[in-house]
């Protein structure tokens, strides 16, 4: 049974309720949609738990309560502008369960290790360190074939790298999408010449037409930045790229693989 919510518990105030950083206004603006959305979208985290043949070693409530968390900070940005409505936010909530299932599968997938520096990942991470210039780091003879692999599919990318990838093929994806989608938009839009080869090249990369006019329609949009840029290409792979730091650790885990 859904609770019916008033024009003043709506997404708009409880928008302006988190900017104000208020706990009182935030949890009275909160708890209509708390109460009403939690035991449909529970039975939904528990149903994608269940339909895991690993152990995850946690309930839908986990994956809720992780998800809410996400939403509320996703609410601020601009790019949440575009959640404006109950069913909106639904949906936000219903697609950030399903990639906090996602990573969290990956992670319990007991992938091999060796050779995979973690400690030198995260500094990565942390330091923000450059993403490179544009497609030079995609031009690499190998890392151009692993790229091609990459978009054939999850065994085709599987055998092309030099050692057991750390994630699923979908989270490198999100990577090179990202950069793409920023040359696009920073050296493409205002180069008519230029256009047309940058559709062969993401032809020859093995990009999907659709997957990439998603994307282009982002892109070419006059107010996107990073922020727009990274939710469409999370929502486009189901994962979750929140910050230039992700994309780093994804670029460096992408050049080992590489070899």
């Amino acid at each position: 049974m859904s609770t019916v919510l008033h024009a003043e518990e709506g997404v708009v105030a409880l928008r302006k309720a988190l900017r104000s950083g208020q706990s009182t206004a935030i949890d009275r603006a909160a708890a209509p949609y708390i109460t009403s959305l939690r035991e449909p979208l529970v039975a939904y985290a528990d149903r994608l738990i269940r339909s895991s043949w690993r152990p995850l070693g946690l309930e839908g409530d986990d994956l809720l309560q992780d998800a809410w968390l996400r939403a509320l900070r996703y609410l601020t940005e601009p790019a949440g502008e575009a959640i404006g409505t109950f069913e909106h936010l639904r949906r936000l909530l219903m697609r950030m369960i399903k990639q906090r299932f996602l990573d969290m599968l990956d992670r319990a997938e007991g992938r091999d290790e060796k050779g995979y520096d973690e400690a030198q990942a995260e500094q990565v991470a942390e330091g923000g360190s450059d993403l490179g210039e544009g497609l030079l780091w995609l031009e690499s003879g190998q890392r151009q074939k692993l790229i091609g692999a990459l978009f054939a599919g999850e065994e085709a990318f599987k055998a092309a790298c030099s050692r057991r990838p750390k994630r699923r093929a979908r989270h490198y994806q999100g990577y090179v999408l990202f950069i793409l989608a920023q040359f696009y938009q920073n050296e493409v839009l205002s180069d008519r010449a230029a256009a047309s080869l940058f559709e062969r090249y993401i032809a020859l990369l093995g990009v999907s037409k659709s997957d990439w006019a998603t994307l282009e329609a982002v892109a070419a949009q006059p107010e996107a930045g990073e922020a727009e840029l990274m939710s469409a290409v999370s929502a486009l792979c189901e994962t979750n790229i929140a910050d230039r730091g992700k994309l780093s650790v994804l670029r460096y885990e992408l050049g080992l693989l590489a070899g």
